[in-house]
């Protein structure tokens, strides 16, 4: 089983290699990588002993984030170390002040793992949700570094709990600790013979709540909206967009601000196309003399998503429709009623907020408009949804206090 991991690790390199032909997120994945050791060796002293954060992307930053905040401000003697997998956390984080190096993960292999490790120096490592990385893994047990899971997610379908997963699921075993978001991901670890799991929450929680007390007024957007009615759709995709593009040609008077997941020209061109490139602009090029004739503003920006739900009626996140929802904590740290496709169950706050009566899904165009039309023209119906919404977020702070909690006994 170890081999065949180390094959599909090496024809993941491959894949890269040709994606790159085309895709710019792939050309960024090896271009980072390109003498990476140089580099790390250029802003870390490997002669001090630092504190590894590792995150796949900027997803799992925020959930990184407050730990971060947390441990520099009770140990800021500490050299922190913080790795991406992906472009996008790195692009975007890649001058966070908060740590003292920032770097990509070199690919999985026994020899970047062990170099990697050795320029870091590491007494301890933490890896955020679901960054199991086999030999890196091995190598943090083979110098006796201690490791931490942190709000991981687990689920009885993932190939640690198939027969042929053992091997990996009693490496994970050798973690000082397990920081799971929910009793479910306990349980199960627990009759797999785990003895290292918590339950602590999801980290990002708190990430998402300090966002929100601290967000800067936005006065173009506040001038976008005046005082229409306004839905905004997060990170969509094709299938969202169609949905609240056939909306929006009935109902003229609500305004929408859609923020693609995918930000290229070639469909932000078509995205405007099909809304009416009468009726829509980019955030790019929205100013005083158009904002007030739009109803569609279109977020050609990476970033800044989050900080504009403040402003929303509804929300909409996209994802539903594919392979999963994107962030639903952030609209309802701002304590607003959110609406999202069929693929939502592998997301535990998505189903919790629809246990709540804040969040609902929908899996067509008729009930797509129902929800909205219930939201918008009801509003006792919308602010019971948000007093939800807030009430969540409320109840689950705290995370990162007890993660911090326990990492001060494991280097103590």
């Amino acid at each position: 089983m170890k081999f065949i991991y180390q094959f599909f690790v090496f024809i993941y390199f491959l894949s890269i290699h040709f994606a790159s032909i085309w895709n710019s997120k792939a050309k960024l994945w090896l271009k980072g990588r390109k003498q990476l050791f140089s580099q790390i060796a250029n802003s870390h002293n490997k002669s001090f002993k630092s504190i590894w954060i590792h995150c796949a992307s900027l997803g799992e930053f925020e959930q990184a984030k407050p730990i971060i905040e947390k441990f520099r401000d009770n140990y800021p003697q500490k050299k922190i170390v913080l790795s991406f997998f992906s472009p996008s956390g790195y692009e975007l984080k890649k001058d966070y002040d908060r740590v003292d190096t920032v770097c990509y993960l070199p690919l999985d292999t026994k020899r970047n793992a062990k170099k990697f490790i050795d320029l870091i120096n590491p007494e301890l490592a933490i890896f955020v949700k679901s960054e199991f990385w086999y030999n890196y893994l091995q190598e943090l047990n083979n110098q006796q570094i201690p490791f931490v899971f942190v709000s991981s997610k687990f689920r009885p379908k993932q190939y640690f709990f198939k027969g042929y997963g053992q091997w990996f699921l009693n490496h994970l075993k050798t973690a000082k600790a397990i920081f799971v978001q929910d009793k479910l991901s306990k349980r199960l670890l627990n009759e797999n013979g785990f003895q290292n799991a918590y339950i602590t929450g999801d980290t990002r929680v708190d990430s998402v709540f300090e966002m929100a007390v601290n967000v800067q007024d936005n006065n173009l957007i506040e001038a976008f909206k005046g005082n229409s009615k306004l839905v905004i759709a997060g990170s969509t995709w094709t299938k969202d967009e169609v949905l609240i593009t056939k909306f929006n040609k009935i109902n003229p008077e609500i305004k929408f601000i859609i923020a693609p997941h995918e930000i290229d020209n070639k469909h932000l061109d078509n995205l405007a196309k099909v809304i009416g490139v009468q009726n829509s602009v980019l955030l790019s090029k929205l100013n005083a003399e158009n904002v007030l004739s739009k109803k569609v503003l279109i977020i050609d920006r990476i970033g800044i998503l989050a900080s504009l739900y403040r402003y929303a009626d509804i929300v909409l996140i996209g994802g539903g429709f594919g392979k999963g929802i994107h962030n639903t904590l952030e609209p309802a740290s701002f304590g607003k009623p959110i609406v999202f496709g069929p693929n939502f169950h592998k997301f535990k706050e998505a189903v919790d907020l629809i246990e709540l009566g804040a969040a609902y899904s929908i899996n067509n165009k008729e009930s797509f408009f129902k929800i909205l039309n219930d939201l918008l023209n009801d509003e006792d119906f919308c602010q019971s949804a948000c007093n939800k919404s807030k009430s969540y977020i409320a109840q689950n702070l705290g995370a990162s206090e007890l993660v911090i909690q326990k990492i001060s006994e494991i280097l103590k």
